[in-house]
């Protein structure tokens, strides 16, 4: 897939705050993550924002629950794709 249209600035905010967040989210439900997730965070995390910028990401599990609540949006696709988008 290609990479899509995102507003920089968006997607750099919510780039700086998912890592924090799949780990925490991780440390608090790891019966939700497989093992390959719990031992290496950060790479699960640089795979998920590739996702994120072709738009074939899934937002349904608590990480990304946790960064659209620091974030300030809503836990819907709807919301994610406005945000990224800078609407």
């Amino acid at each position: 897939m290609t990479k899509r249209s995102l507003n920089p600035a968006r997607f750099a905010q919510f780039a700086a705050i998912y890592p924090e967040c799949l780990a925490q989210a991780v440390a608090s439900k790891p019966e939700a993550y497989g093992p390959q997730v719990q031992s290496s965070v950060q790479n699960v995390a640089t795979k998920m924002l590739a996702a994120v910028e072709t738009g074939s990401y899934n937002h349904n599990g608590p990480s990304f629950k946790l960064a659209c609540k620091r974030l300030g949006i809503r836990f819907t696709r709807t919301a994610i794709e406005a945000f990224l988008a800078g609407n």
